[in-house]
């Protein structure tokens, strides 16, 4: 039986690691970090949920390791990454 990985709780922001998009000014990644690395289901399954969720304003999102990276822009801001 696998483990279940939680999505992540805002105080795992990796503040320390939000970057600038050089090619997108107006654009900034962050990463969240996971409580342990998930399977590639949980992965794949994440990142197909996020996509269909783009309703919600928010842009792209990508499992890496134990982690995950959020695209948004300045205007919108992380807190509106925290909930999907």
């Amino acid at each position: 039986m696998s483990d279940i990985y939680y999505l992540y709780e805002p105080a795992d922001i990796d503040t320390t690691q939000i970057e600038m998009l050089p090619d997108a000014p107006e654009l900034f990644a962050f990463p969240v970090v996971l409580s342990g690395e998930p399977d590639p289901v949980w992965a794949k399954t994440f990142e197909q949920v996020w996509k269909e969720c783009r309703y919600l304003n928010k842009l792209a999102a990508t499992v890496r390791g134990d982690r995950i990276r959020f695209i948004c822009s300045q205007k919108q801001g992380m807190e509106d990454y925290l909930y999907l």
